[in-house]
């Protein structure tokens, strides 16, 4: 564990077209990256990413430009601490009030 991330895992996945031949596997190393300390609750977290984008985006890129497939409440999480229930919990409530003043 390095920095609050530790890399796990190792996915394998084989790729073919319509006719079964030209088959690729592919091979993607995650990261399971211990985030911020939420403001809600208090508590820390983790959120798996691919360690390429996690590398991009370490690097300087936007956060949805290296982290595409991750959904926006993760990289919330990510940048912020801020976990996906906390959000709900906290802006729900507000949001739904905006939208009928």
């Amino acid at each position: 564990m390095r920095d609050g991330h530790r890399i796990y895992g190792l996915y394998n996945d084989t790729i073919s077209n319509d006719e079964g031949t030209n088959k690729m596997t592919a091979i993607a190393f995650y990261t399971r990256v211990e985030t911020p300390r939420c403001r809600h609750c208090g508590y820390k977290g983790e959120v798996e990413v691919l360690n390429s984008g996690l590398f991009r985006w370490r690097a300087g890129t936007l956060i949805q430009e290296a982290l595409p497939d991750l959904g926006a409440d993760l990289r919330e999480q990510l940048m912020t601490g801020m976990h996906p229930e906390c959000w709900k919990e906290m802006f729900d409530e507000t949001q739904e009030d905006i939208m009928t003043t």
